[in-house]
């Protein structure tokens, strides 16, 4: 199908992506070496079959390229004849599947004592109660605080810092309790909203914080990470490591300064981040509202930041050096083109089908 569409169009591949070809041949002619085939031809014989022949091959593999690339420049070309207007209104109607958003859960099991006279029905009408006197809270704080109150002894600690039951930019399609996204999705959910969900052996308490609707810029950035070392009995930060750390920090920067350039940036990436993702010159591109680790870092990279202007952020224990770059397009507009044009491209394909019957007649045979 893709073949004969770029047929109509006279649409060839790019002399880079023939090349590709060419570079398919060559690794072939490269393990046939490997294997001690002295004519690559023989040993594409012995992957394909007896009488299959460079010359099918190359055809095969022309054919194979051209309708990828082809699929790929028509997706491209329908995302471009999308008018902002359009996409607009196609997130609208998607909305409730793609905004995000932020809350508060704790659950409340109902923990029965037998032995202390606490039944089932005893321990649930119990978890009630401090369901009831959590759901007062309306905002994040008072929360928290309610949460850490009524929380069993054991647990405590689980629950010391404020954002220990935080669900920041949550997708609704991660979210598997159903009840819970039917009633975090709702559009008339406001700030403050709280409810509980019932369940055999307790209640869960939900505290409604935000929603975000995705019209915002996705963020790229080159950044360098510097974890803090620790104490070597302790395993804890010291002021020791932190002034060790800081002074590469400072090092970093000294170099930077003498080259304020993007390209020496990316250099002190590779040379000095620590944070283990292996980044190429540190290059983060079209992150995600609620991906990064810190949201410190990320308010700061979402925030009205100018593009190269380094920044150098502390937070829990690494140092963040960021150099912001040029913003992407706006996310939920992102969301609506992808969508929108699997939309098409799967009904333009379907259409194209029926005339293209299903043969089985021999393996290596390839859609038209």
């Amino acid at each position: 199908i893709h073949n004969d569409k770029a047929d109509a169009e006279t649409w060839d591949l790019s002399a880079e992506q023939k090349a590709e070809i060419e570079s398919n041949i060559d690794s072939l002619k490269t393990a046939a070496a490997s294997n001690n085939y002295g004519d690559y031809r023989a040993y594409i014989r012995a992957l394909y079959g007896k009488g299959f022949t460079e010359e099918r091959l190359r055809k095969l593999l022309q054919k194979s390229y051209r309708a990828s690339y082809y699929s790929q420049f028509l997706g491209e070309r329908m995302m471009a004849a999308f008018t902002d207007e359009e996409l607009d209104e196609y997130y609208d109607s998607v909305c409730n599947d793609y905004d995000l958003v932020s809350f508060m859960a704790y659950t409340v099991n109902a923990e029965t004592d037998e032995e202390n006279g606490i039944d089932a029905d005893t321990a649930k009408a119990q978890a009630k109660t401090i369901a009831e006197e959590i759901l007062a809270a309306r905002d994040q704080a008072t929360f928290a605080e309610a949460v850490y109150q009524f929380a069993p002894e054991d647990e405590k600690e689980d629950y010391a810092k404020e954002d220990a039951c935080l669900h920041r930019f949550a997708a609704p399609a991660g979210i598997s309790n159903t009840e819970w996204r039917s009633w975090l999705t709702d559009p008339a959910r406001q700030a403050g909203d709280t409810t509980t969900v019932e369940f055999s052996t307790g209640y869960h308490v939900l505290l409604f914080l935000e929603r975000s609707d995705n019209a915002y810029e996705l963020v790229n950035f080159r950044g360098i990470t510097i974890n803090v070392g620790t104490d070597e009995e302790t395993g804890e930060i010291t002021d020791e490591t932190r002034a060790a750390a800081q002074e590469l920090v400072d090092t970093i920067l000294e170099e930077y300064e003498n080259d304020p350039t993007e390209e020496k940036f990316a250099a002190l990436a590779d040379e000095y981040d620590n944070s283990g993702e292996n980044l190429s010159g540190g290059l983060h591109e079209n992150v995600i509202l609620g991906t990064l680790a810190d949201p410190e870092v990320e308010a700061y990279l979402f925030g009205d930041t100018e593009v190269g202007s380094v920044q150098t952020l502390y937070s829990d224990g690494k140092f963040y050096i960021t150099y912001p770059l040029e913003k992407g397009e706006r996310y939920d507009r992102f969301i609506a083109k992808n969508l929108k044009q699997s939309e098409q491209y799967t009904e333009m394909m379907e259409s194209a089908a029926a005339d293209y019957p299903v043969t089985t007649t021999f393996a290596f045979r390839f859609a038209k």
